[in-house]
C-alpha cells in the first residue's frame, strides 16, 4: 500500500513543461481527468482524481505538479511552466504564493519505468488574503466599534497589502463597508459606503472554505440578519473602478456582538475567495 503522505515542499528550479506523452518504457498512466483548488491565504490547495495510480498501481510512482502564471483579462496560461513539487497522494498544498497573483495548475502521473502521463486539465486560482478572528459590537450599544472596512488603501497604490486589510471602526464613518445593528432583538448587517452589496450565503458555513467563488448576481444593499455559522460574500466598488470581493463567517454572537472571521480578494474583478469552481477552458 503505497504512502498516503501529503507532498508540500517547493521545488524552487523552474522548467519548461514536458510534452505529456509516454517516455520510454513507459505503461500507459492515465492521467488525473479532474482537478479542483481551495484558495488559501499564501496558498492553493489541489487535489485531483487518482487516476495514474489506479491504472497502473505497480508501476506508478509519483504525480508532478506544475504551475504558471495566469493573464486573468485574456484567459491564457504564461509560459513557462515550473516544477512545484511532487507527491504520491492525489492532493497537494503549493505554498509560499503571493497573494491576488493568479496562477495555473496542472498536474501529471510519472511511471516507474520512465514514463509519464498526459496532463490533468488546467485549473487556475488565486491566493487571497485571510484574517483573524475580529469582534464587533452593535452601533446601539458601542458605536465606535460597530463598523467594519475590508481594505483601506493607505497609500493610495491601488493594490492590497495585509497590514491595510480587517478595520473595525466607528458606525458613523461613511466609509465603511458594514455596520453592525441591532433592531427588534435581531442582529443585522449593513452595507455603508455607496457601491457595497452584501449577499447571504445559502447554507450555514463551517468554515471560509465552504463559500465557493462570489456570485455574479443576488448582491443587495439591504441588511442581513446574522446568525452564528453563517456565511456573506460582499461585492464592492473599489478605488480604480474594479469590484472586489469579500467573505465574512460569523463563528459566534452574543446578544450585542459577533466574532467572525474574513476573506479578501485583492485582485481587482476577481471572484475567487476560497474554492475555486471553474476550469480555465470551461465556464463556471
Amino acid at each position: 500500500m503505497r504512502n498516503a503522505m501529503i507532498g508540500v515542499f517547493l521545488l524552487a528550479v523552474a522548467g519548461c513543461s514536458t510534452d505529456g506523452v509516454l517516455g520510454p518504457g513507459g505503461t500507459g498512466l492515465r492521467p488525473p481527468a479532474s482537478l479542483t483548488s481551495t484558495t488559501l491565504d499564501n496558498a492553493i490547495e489541489l487535489i485531483w482524481s487518482d487516476d495514474s495510480y489506479q491504472s497502473n498501481p505497480v508501476n506508478f510512482r509519483q504525480y508532478t505538479v506544475w504551475s504558471a502564471g495566469y493573464d486573468l483579462d485574456a484567459g491564457l496560461c504564461l509560459e513557462p511552466w515550473s516544477v512545484e513539487g511532487t507527491t504520491v497522494a492525489p492532493r497537494f498544498v503549493v505554498s509560499a504564493l503571493a497573494n491576488s497573483a493568479p496562477r495555473c495548475f496542472r498536474v501529471n502521473g510519472e511511471s516507474v519505468d520512465g514514463g509519464v502521463s498526459a496532463y490533468s486539465p488546467i485549473r487556475f486560482d488565486t491566493p487571497r488574503y485571510g484574517s483573524e478572528v475580529l469582534e464587533l459590537r452593535a452601533a446601539q450599544v458601542a458605536p465606535l466599534f460597530a463598523g467594519f472596512t475590508f481594505w483601506r488603501d493607505l497609500d493610495a497604490d491601488q493594490r492590497a497589502t495585509r497590514n491595510e486589510l480587517g478595520w473595525v471602526g466607528g458606525e458613523s464613518d461613511p466609509t465603511i463597508d458594514l455596520a453592525l445593528d441591532l433592531v427588534g432583538g435581531e442582529l443585522l448587517l449593513t452595507p455603508v459606503r455607496a457601491g457595497v452589496r452584501i449577499l447571504a450565503w445559502p447554507t450555514l458555513v463551517s468554515t471560509l472554505a465552504d463559500i465557493d467563488l462570489a456570485p455574479a448576481t443576488g448582491y443587495s444593499r439591504n441588511s442581513v440578519t446574522v446568525t452564528a455559522g453563517s456565511g456573506y460574500v460582499v461585492e464592492m466598488d473599489g478605488p480604480d473602478g474594479f469590484r472586489r470581493y469579500g467573505a465574512l463567517r460569523v463563528i459566534g454572537q452574543g446578544a450585542n456582538f459577533i466574532y467572525f472571521e474574513f476573506a479578501f480578494q485583492g485582485d481587482p474583478g476577481n471572484p475567487e475567495l476560497l474554492r475555486a469552481e471553474c476550469y480555465a477552458d470551461t465556464q463556471c
